[in-house]
């Protein structure tokens, strides 16, 4: 079987479990709500806004590539751990680059919370925030990146691990 045809059919072996499916909307909403918040694009106060302009935009987009990419890899890595019984250094591929690829896509939108944090670093800290602020694009996009390449990790990893014909799962 290709490894095309492998990709597209393990989410939705995963995914068939309701609580599979829970995590991944619940880490798609918390992930989502999370990083709009802290990037400045909703705000909650006097009431919901969501801030959409054209300096925005961007931003808002690789927000939502991030949370529907963290919902994806979630709980596929959960069930690797799970399910698969598979042992912490052969899955450490798909739980760190998780965990790299959703903390660095929120660390760009530290916002106000991390400049009032980072200055008590004094110099370094403005320097960190200038440089996180300045290139929270690319490290979005890296985290992308991260995200896809854990994906395919993943997928790899629990098809070689099922010793399964994945066209019987259908």
């Amino acid at each position: 079987m290709s490894n095309k045809i492998m990709h597209t059919k393990i989410p939705g072996m995963i995914f068939r479990r309701p609580a599979y499916l829970a995590i991944s909307v619940a880490s798609f909403v918390l992930m989502f709500f999370i990083m709009l918040t802290a990037n400045q694009i909703l705000f909650l106060q006097p009431y919901p806004v969501l801030n959409l302009t054209d300096d925005t935009a961007p931003s808002f987009l690789l927000t939502l590539v991030i949370a529907v990419l963290t919902a994806l890899v979630m709980p596929m890595t959960i069930f690797q751990f799970s399910t698969l019984k598979i042992k912490s250094k052969k899955a450490g591929t798909g739980l760190g680059g998780s965990l790299i690829g959703i903390i660095s896509s929120i660390c760009t939108g530290c916002g106000p919370v991390g400049i009032s944090l980072i200055s008590y670093l004094g110099v370094v800290g403005s320097t960190a925030v200038s440089f996180l602020d300045g290139y929270s694009i690319p490290i979005k996009i890296a985290s992308i990146a991260i995200l896809v390449a854990t994906y395919f990790s993943l997928a790899n990893g629990i098809n070689s691990k099922c010793q399964i014909n994945i066209n019987k799962c259908q």
